[in-house]
């Protein structure tokens, strides 16, 4: 993680890594997320990295926001032809008052190639996903 000061009270901090891109078997991105897709620590399926980033800007002390990204390809299951690329783009923010803090996150996903029909005639997957919390403490 790098960080940056513009002024006497505001922060940049940026990260960008080099990861083990998603893995891919029969059914592993469905309607109820990516979870199941995650590669391994050790050992890349198919030899294609992901880019993952974040960037966040805090004016002053208790506010923070920050956009990530993930570019990545992935390899269908077999009932599928070729490959697709899976794009996560993210928003996060925090206010912090005194004991009082609100948290959320908003994150956007595209999946190419995930939609298509497979050897059975039913779609493999969704070809995006959309999810987002508010919490307060």
């Amino acid at each position: 993680m790098e960080r940056s000061y513009p002024s006497a009270l505001s922060k940049i901090d940026y990260e960008l890594y080099a990861v083990n891109g998603m893995t891919q078997t029969a059914g592993a991105i469905t309607d109820l997320g990516l979870r199941s897709a995650r590669g391994s620590v050790s050992r890349d399926r198919d030899d294609s990295k992901a880019i993952v980033g974040r960037l966040a800007f805090s004016p002053m002390l208790g506010i923070e926001i920050a956009g990530s990204g993930y570019h990545g390809q992935y390899k269908p299951s077999t009932a599928t032809v070729g490959s697709g690329n899976i794009d996560i783009f993210a928003v996060d923010w925090t206010l912090q008052r005194g004991p009082f803090e609100l948290i959320g996150e908003a994150a956007w996903t595209r999946i190419s190639n995930n939609n298509a029909t497979g050897v059975t005639g039913n779609a493999i997957g969704p070809s995006g996903m959309f999810g987002y919390y508010v919490q307060g403490n």
